[in-house]
C-alpha cells in the first residue's frame, strides 16, 4: 500500500504582510479620494460654466435692451427738447405764450378786435402710451376766439401765424363760424376801417405734464 503523504501547511506570516496591505489600503483610499475630488471639481466647473453662460446671456440681453433704449433716446430726445422749448410741459408758460402770440398777430395782421378765452384743461388718455405706464400726463384745452376782421384772408393769416409760432402740431382748428356783421347793401367805403366779418373759432390746444417720480420704488 502506498503511504499518504501529508503536506504540512506553513502558517501565513501576517507580520510581513501588514505593510503591503497597509500600503494597498492607503493607495485605495487615496485613489477613491482622487476620483471623488475630481468628480466634485468637475461638478463645480460645470456649475461655474453654467452660471457664466447664464450671466453672458443676461449681459447680452441687457446690451440689446440698452442699444434699443439708446436708439429711442437718440430719436426721441431731440423731439423732447423741441417740445420743451415750446413749453409743451409747462402749461402756465405755454398759456402766456398763446396770449403773446395772439396779441402779436393781431398787431401784425391789423385785426380790429380779437378776444380769447381759455377753458379748463382736461386730461386725455392715449392708449398706446398708457399701456406702457409712461411718466407723462396729457391734456387738451379749448381756446375760443372771437375775431372781428376786415377780410377773410385775415383769419387765414391768423391761423397760419399760430402754426408758425407753435412749429409743431400742438393745436388743431376744431371749428370756425363766420358771419357778416352788416347787411348785404352795406357800403364799406363809407365806413372805412369797420370790420366786415365776425368769426367765432374754437381751437384744441394740447399740452402735457411730467409725472413726479416715485422714489420709493
Amino acid at each position: 500500500m502506498k503511504q499518504k503523504i501529508l503536506l504540512k501547511r506553513n502558517p501565513i506570516e501576517w507580520q510581513s504582510l501588514k505593510m503591503p496591505i497597509f500600503l494597498f489600503l492607503v493607495g485605495l483610499i487615496i485613489a477613491i479620494l482622487i476620483v471623488f475630488m475630481s468628480s466634485q471639481y468637475n461638478k463645480k466647473i460645470q456649475e461655474k460654466f453654467s452660471r457664466t453662460e447664464i450671466n453672458l446671456k443676461e449681459l447680452q440681453k441687457r446690451n440689446e435692451e440698452s442699444q434699443k433704449n439708446l436708439t429711442i433716446v437718440k430719436t426721441a430726445y431731440p423731439q423732447y427738447q423741441h417740445l420743451k422749448t415750446l413749453h409743451f410741459f409747462d402749461n402756465e408758460t405755454a398759456s402766456l405764450n398763446w396770449v403773446s402770440w395772439l396779441k402779436t398777430l393781431q398787431e401784425n395782421i391789423k385785426i380790429p378786435e380779437l378776444n380769447y378765452e381759455f377753458n379748463v384743461q382736461q386730461p386725455i388718455t392715449i392708449p398706446i402710451l398708457d399701456k406702457k405706464n409712461n411718466g407723462v400726463e396729457f391734456f387738451n384745452s379749448e381756446i375760443k376766439l372771437n375775431i372781428q376782421i376786415l377780410h377773410l384772408g385775415d383769419l387765414f393769416n391768423l391761423i397760419q401765424g399760430l402754426r408758425k409760432y407753435n412749429q409743431s402740431a400742438l393745436f388743431n382748428l376744431k371749428s370756425c363760424d363766420i358771419k357778416r356783421k352788416h347787411p348785404v347793401n352795406f357800403v364799406w367805403q363809407q365806413h372805412s376801417g369797420q370790420p366786415l366779418l365776425e368769426a367765432v373759432c374754437s381751437l384744441q390746444w394740447y399740452s402735457a405734464k411730467l409725472k413726479p417720480q416715485d422714489t420709493n420704488k
